[in-house]
């Protein structure tokens, strides 16, 4: 049986696990790799792997409402709700290159969400600098890949 201790440890290490889809098709953007077999289009899976995560972002700062003592604060519900929905209609409706500028945009912004949190005491240090790095990684990734897909 996994302890408190060992659980917030495989947190972190799944979060830095995440990063991994982003560096790995970056890295094959860079390198002209368009298609993987089996897989499809490159950018087109840095798109969708990148919808996926931001979706999940989104859901777990819900999932932090409906955990919290302070319900009359709705800010996080609705944001969280607009984050997500938003993501997946720009996704839907925009040209990938400006969908990447989007998405670059939501996972900057859900850090600043989960800082201010930190900043009210309701997110703890390790996690907090945890997503500065591995947000500092995703967002280095999918500039590199715009930059390079132009």
């Amino acid at each position: 049986m996994l302890k408190l201790a060992q659980f917030k440890n495989l947190n972190i290490f799944l979060m830095y696990a995440g990063s991994l889809p982003f560096i790995l098709l970056s890295a094959a953007v860079v390198s002209d790799l368009s298609v993987l077999p089996y897989l499809g289009s490159t950018i087109n899976l840095l798109a969708i792997y990148g919808l996926v995560i931001g979706s999940f972002l989104a859901g777990v700062h819900w999932g932090q409402y409906l955990a919290s003592n302070n319900k009359e604060s709705i800010k996080l519900l609705l944001t969280s709700n607009i984050v997500a929905i938003s993501l997946w209609i720009v996704y839907a409706t925009l040209p990938i290159k400006q969908y990447l500028v989007v998405l670059i945009f939501v996972f900057i912004t859900l850090l600043l969400i989960d800082l201010k949190l930190y900043n009210e005491q309701k997110l703890e240090h390790l996690y907090c600098l945890s997503r500065v790095i591995v947000t500092s990684i995703v967002v280095l990734s999918l500039g590199v890949s715009l930059y390079v897909h132009v």
